[in-house]
């Protein structure tokens, strides 16, 4: 089956117009100290210094061009866009110089205040140490990446800078603080204590989910153009299908026809479940640059313990930059929180990042996130959480059933009963019969199943199938058909149609004719010959006609008789004129008098002088081959002397000379009576009377027998 023709792909939105590229290239240019220069519109150059030029191909002279209608003025320049060979040389340089760049200390405005606080917000099932307050320099930044959002045939690139964040902890910080004052190359104060950054397993995800927040109208977007060509595209398959089907449909006289359009259908799932999954959005960010500052600040810090003795700490930032007051924030979300409680990992925690166990009750943050009961629809803790052994799936202890097939713990979803015994088992220890079985679609366990050898080799069960009766293979009530000679069923390996009737036959009723020897016959279409034992068909073999009980006889001992309308007759019942090689029946050829050879009334002559029937053959100048041989004899047999008294109307002939000439049929004798009459006749061997008798005088020749 061709697939149907792939619908139009959608223009793409040109990237040329990005102003991020440039924005790279200006960042990387006061990176390396080089001078960038718009020599025209969209055009820009910048030479490339001693050090950096690995990355260049070891150009001194960089041309770049902003958009492609900027290459007409300069064709030697490199266009600069998303996915371009400049633009990757350009991210390849960038990474040359290590992906985090150091921009220095902002100077402080406030002067620090050391004084310890309470903390200012209500514990959930917790309880607080007094707060101490140190001196700090922290770590702050954000994240610069290439984001690209695939969805169906559109591809779209963005660069995207994250929120300014303070990367010790991961809160976000005001964005003005970056702009008020410079960064300087300072010292802090000695007795401030430098924050180590968080972990990047831990920092980029809130940085990565900060920008997918900057671009959810974009993905927002992407998705509903990929919904709207999704549904074209299926709606296009669907009519495509449709038409096959319904042509299908038409041909009433089709035996498979349900199971081709079973396999229409599941071809035509399986192409929306492709299209489904090519059009899902795919948003992928690569990290490129982290740039840093530091800044002074003052830390205020608590030590929490629960009430079921687990222990953790939260922290207060006051920078001593911009409007200087303390900020408190969830370390699980960056959020500022409502209340604040302990989970079971040891992090502090507010409730809109956490969630309770509906088993145990205590709380977890998203890093020690709870998993989820399917079953149940609420949050479990991974001491009372299992992964189901079939699906995957998740599930609490009080939501679990057991798989006897297995031995192991199955969701509810994934608990069945086997269709034939009733087993306890999962679906992954289960088959799935189709619809088209002969008892429909249900599970059945590894005892009860087996498959079909009749259709594709479909799961059915072991009471929906009977067993092939050439081998141990089953066939279902629907697929099974029977050998049209013993009537027994076999599996479509073992039967053949045959090719002169059509009908179903196995192994054991198959046979073959001599003449057609990969040909497929039914043993009772074929029968051994009588005269030579091969086993022939009707095609190739017939009966004598001749026969009272007309037994078969293959074409090779089979001829049509010439004398008897094309009737068939065997060896035994015909004769072959030797003339032309024509059949005849047993009567319809007598032997030659000369030759002795069967010859047909055709081409059998009574010879003029001799009068005896001779063949074609054997007449030359009107006279049969032995008359033409005749010799004088001086003394004849005596049963020749008895033979031409008789010839001679019962007296002695007075003959004046005897000659005589032999052949297959007897003896030729020609009586000289004188004034040119002869007397001729046959006599035949070992008799003493003439057969035929033969006057020949001045007047004619008269026969007289």
């Amino acid at each position: 089956m061709t697939d149907p023709p792939p619908a139009p792909a959608p223009e793409k939105t040109p990237l040329a117009t990005d102003p991020r590229p440039r924005q790279l290239l200006e960042k990387y240019t006061s990176l390396v100290g080089a001078l960038l220069m718009d020599t025209g519109e969209s055009l820009l150059e910048f030479e490339v210094p001693e050090g950096e030029r690995a990355p260049w191909g070891g150009a001194a002279r960089v041309r770049i061009a902003l958009a492609p209608e900027a290459l007409d003025e300069d064709p030697e320049a490199e266009l600069l866009a998303l996915g371009s060979p400049l633009f990757e040389r350009l991210v390849g340089a960038i990474r040359s110089r290590g992906v985090r760049e150091l921009r220095g200390l902002i100077p402080p405005t406030v002067n620090p205040a050391v004084e310890r606080i309470d903390l200012p917000l209500p514990l959930v099932g917790t309880t607080a140490e007094p707060g101490e307050v140190e001196l700090a320099v922290l770590p702050i930044g954000r994240l610069l990446a290439r984001v690209s959002i695939k969805a169906g045939p559109r591809l779209e690139e963005r660069l995207v800078e994250s929120a300014l964040v303070d990367l010790s902890t991961g809160v976000p910080v005001p964005e003005d603080l970056v702009r008020a004052e410079p960064a300087t190359a300072g010292t802090p104060a000695a007795n401030a204590r430098e924050a180590a950054p968080r972990p990047a397993a831990e920092l980029m995800p809130l940085l990565v989910g900060h920008i997918e927040r900057v671009l959810q109208a974009d993905i927002a977007r992407a998705e509903d153009e990929a919904g709207r060509t999704l549904k074209a595209e299926v709606e296009r398959l669907e009519r495509y299908y449709g038409a096959v089907l319904a042509e299908l449909g038409s041909e009433d006289d089709r035996e498979d026809a349900e199971d081709a359009k079973a396999a229409i259908r599941g071809e035509l799932e399986r192409r929306r479940e492709e299209e489904t999954e090519r059009h899902r959005v795919r948003v992928t960010v690569h990290p490129l640059q982290i740039v840093e500052w530091r800044v002074l600040a003052q830390r205020a810090r608590w030590r929490l313990r629960s009430d079921s003795g687990r222990e953790a700490t939260l922290e207060a930032t006051r920078l001593l930059c911009g409007a200087a007051r303390w900020a408190i924030h969830c370390p699980g979300c960056g959020a500022e929180p409502a209340a604040i409680a302990v989970c079971r990992g040891g992090h502090a925690c507010c409730p809109a990042c956490s969630e309770r166990c509906a088993i145990c009750a205590e709380p977890s943050c998203r890093a020690h996130g709870l998993a989820r009961c399917d079953a149940g629809k609420h949050p479990v803790c991974a001491e009372h959480a299992r992964t189901c052994g079939s699906c995957g799936k998740g599930h609490c202890v009080e939501h679990a059933a057991e798989c006897e097939a297995g031995r192991h713990r199955v969701c509810p979803a994934c608990a069945i009963g086997c269709g034939r015994c009733g087993l306890a088992i999962c679906r992954a220890h289960a088959t799935r019969t189709g619809e088209l079985a002969p008892k429909g679609a249900r599970w059945l366990c590894a005892g009860c199943v087996t498959l079909c050898e009749g259709g594709t080799s479909e799961p059915v069960g072991l009471d929906e199938v009977v067993r092939c009766g050439s081998c141990e293979r089953h066939v279902c009530q629907r697929h099974q058909a029977t050998c049209a000679v013993d009537g027994a069923v076999h599996c479509s390996r073992h039967l053949r149609r045959s090719d002169a009737s059509g009908r179903l036959l196995c192994e054991a009723h198959r046979d073959t004719c001599v003449e057609e020897p990969g040909a497929v016959l039914a043993t009772d279409e074929v029968a051994a010959c009588a005269t030579c034992g091969a086993r022939v068909c009707e095609k190739h073999g017939g009966a004598c006609e001749s026969e009272v009980f007309k037994p078969r006889h293959c074409a090779r001992h089979l001829v049509g008789l010439a004398d008897r309308g094309g009737a068939m007759a065997c060896e035994r019942h015909r004769t072959m004129c030797h003339v032309d090689g024509a059949a005849f029946s047993l009567e319809g050829t007598k032997a030659c008098a000369v030759c002795g050879k069967a010859t047909c009334e055709g081409h059998r002559r009574a010879c003029p002088w001799c009068g005896r029937p001779v063949c074609t053959r054997d007449i030359e100048a009107q006279r049969c081959v032995t008359c033409g041989k005749l010799a004088e004899t001086a003394d004849p047999a005596d049963e020749l002397v008895q033979a031409a008294i008789a010839a001679n109307g019962g007296e002695p002939p007075k003959a004046k000379a005897w000659k005589t000439a032999r052949d297959a049929s007897g003896t030729v004798v020609e009586l000289d009576l004188g004034w040119t009459r002869r007397l001729v006749f046959g006599v035949p061997h070992g008799e003493a009377a003439p057969a035929t008798v033969v006057q020949h005088s001045m007047l004619g020749s008269k026969p007289v027998r």
